[in-house]
């Protein structure tokens, strides 16, 4: 019996560290997103991102004490990675952000778009954490990312 509750306690403890969709490292964040409008290929899209601490199976939002930059980055076929069009993150409440002006412009180009966080300090560390943006192979986005 002592056996199969060290087991339990054991499985459960991992399932409330396993959901963690960008792993930001050593700062012991763990951030999603949400798709409100999009994504969609050559138009703007609209997402919120999420903040929590690593471990907190309730994922309760928090602020990330970091200088944060919220960007496309576009990984392609030929090995020839790019960044996109600049976003705006806004805050509207603590831990969760707005962007409403995300874009994914393929033109042509074969590969793959991310979202890419980057939260660095005051001494200059940097740390990168992304998510795949889910376009379809017809352009249109099919959503994806974290529900509360």
């Amino acid at each position: 019996m002592k056996r199969m509750s060290i087991m339990i306690l054991f499985l459960l403890s991992l399932s409330s560290f396993a959901h963690c969709p960008i792993d930001l490292g050593k700062t012991n964040l763990c951030a999603d997103i949400t798709w409100v409008d999009g994504p969609y290929a050559n138009e703007t899209s609209h997402f919120q991102m999420l903040f929590w601490k690593r471990g907190d199976a309730e994922h309760r939002l928090v602020s990330p004490d970091y200088h944060l930059d919220i960007y496309s980055w576009m990984i392609m076929e030929n090995g020839m990675n790019h960044g996109g069009p600049a976003m705006n993150a806004y805050e509207i409440e603590e831990g969760l952000f707005d962007i409403q002006n995300a874009r994914f412009f393929t033109h042509g180009m074969n590969g793959h778009w991310e979202i890419r966080v980057k939260l660095s300090d005051d001494q200059g560390e940097v740390i990168v954490g992304s998510q795949r943006v889910p376009l379809s192979s017809d352009g249109n986005g099919h959503g994806g990312g974290h529900q509360h």
